[in-house]
């Protein structure tokens, strides 16, 4: 009778049992606390046993928590670049904005550099009646009547110089500010963005503009101040008309009513009264109101309380010139109502003096240029990146290289 013999399956099969139970005993055996000799006592070699299984899962548990966390830490790594170019300062920028430093060559550049300002002054600047023609016009009167009111071929020649003289001096004290504002230095030891950049010289502009306006207002409150109370007496005789009784020189203030307005304003009391301005016929009674026009203590209270909306009226101007029997010929052309201008043709002398005649300011601030100047020799960004991300791509970079080495050891 022949034997069945086992195949070799089987025989495998079996020692994988007898592996896996020898295994088996020696994980439920494995005591790391065993006492040499051996305890006979059951429940002391248990308590071993827990002890030891105790201790090798809290020392996994113990690892995985240091794997872990060692893995999601984050590695700070320091990048130089030298003379980096603006492209590439910008592209980090955009990344790496919280810790990008950029130092600069140069630390310290005029605002000229990179600022750049110009006005447009209000039309009337540049016109006609602003002109030397206009102002010869209004001097050389054929009419040799001296009017005792304060008529307007008395004072217009005056009200016109004056506005000539303000357009000239808002233009010079901007001029003058200018020179100090551009030649004032930005201080930059390190590149700023290109966002804080245009933020803080856009605040330069802003507080040049506004002091250079309240600098010129300061001045113009001094001389008016100063001429009132000084209680001078105007050329024109507008603020105190002079009088000689006895053999005294008496000084009697002049009052004006302003339009419909029955209160009586004193010279000697404001310097800021003010009546329309009149066309008076040889008897002294009122033929035209020159629209817009004031009359008053002085030229130049009255002036910036005046509007310039009847030369905006080409009705209004021959209606004046009419009146106007002068040996200068002139024809102006009106001031144009466009809407693009800031200002209304009602809009008072005062409120555009305010803003320095200027219509409109026209800046620009060049981020280029302040980099050009800045000239950074390196820059330094600081990148946070992740250990396990970082050790992924590694894993992934390394894949690849031994995928492309197979690829050419298979090709060779």
């Amino acid at each position: 009778m022949w034997l069945e013999q086992p195949s070799h399956n089987t025989v495998q099969c079996r020692a994988v049992r007898a592996v896996l139970k020898r295994v088996k005993h020696a994980i439920c055996t494995f005591n790391i606390f065993k006492q040499n000799p051996p305890i006979i006592d059951e429940h002391k070699l248990k308590d071993e046993l827990i002890g030891t299984r105790l201790f090798v899962i809290l020392l996994i548990v113990s690892l995985v928590v240091l794997v872990l966390y060692t893995s999601l830490m984050n590695i700070t790594t320091t990048i130089t670049v030298n003379s980096p170019a603006i492209a590439q300062y910008t592209a980090l920028y955009m990344d790496y904005s919280a810790t990008l430093t950029c130092y600069c060559t140069t630390i310290s550049m005029p605002y000229q550099k990179f600022i750049s300002i110009h006005s447009t002054y209000h039309q009337v600047c540049t016109s006609n009646f602003t002109s030397q023609l206009w102002l010869d016009y209004l001097t050389n009167l054929r009419q040799t009547t001296v009017f005792d009111h304060p008529d307007f071929r008395n004072t217009g020649a005056y009200s016109f110089q004056t506005l000539v003289a303000l357009c000239a001096l808002t233009n010079e004290t901007i001029s003058n500010n200018l020179v100090v504002f551009n030649s004032t230095s930005f201080i930059s030891p390190t590149v700023v963005s290109n966002k804080t950049f245009q933020l803080q010289a856009q605040s330069f502009i802003d507080l040049f503009i506004l002091a250079t306006k309240n600098s010129f207002s300061t001045s113009m409150k001094l001389v008016r101040d100063t001429t009132q109370g000084n209680g001078l007496m105007s050329g024109l005789r507008t603020n105190f008309i002079p009088n000689i009784s006895d053999s005294e020189l008496v000084i009697y203030p002049y009052k004006y009513t302003r339009d419909n307005d029955s209160t009586i304003c004193s010279c000697s009391v404001k310097s800021t009264c003010i009546t329309q301005s009149i066309i008076y016929n040889i008897d002294g009674d009122v033929q035209w109101y020159v629209p817009g026009m004031y009359q008053g203590c002085f030229i130049l209270e009255s002036l910036l309380e005046s509007n310039l909306q009847c030369f905006y009226n080409q009705e209004c101007v021959e209606t004046l010139q009419s009146y106007i029997e002068s040996i200068v010929t002139i024809t102006p052309v009106i001031l144009s109502n466009t809407s693009n201008s800031q200002y209304q043709p009602t809009t008072s002398i005062q409120q555009i003096i305010g803003n320095l005649m200027v219509e409109q300011w026209h800046t620009s601030i060049l981020f280029e240029v302040y980099y050009e100047q800045c000239n950074p020799t390196y820059y330094l960004a600081e990148i946070e990146t992740n250990r396990l991300k970082t050790g992924r791509r590694h894993l992934i970079a390394f894949l690849i290289f031994v995928a492309d080495d197979s690829k050419a050891k298979g090709l060779a």
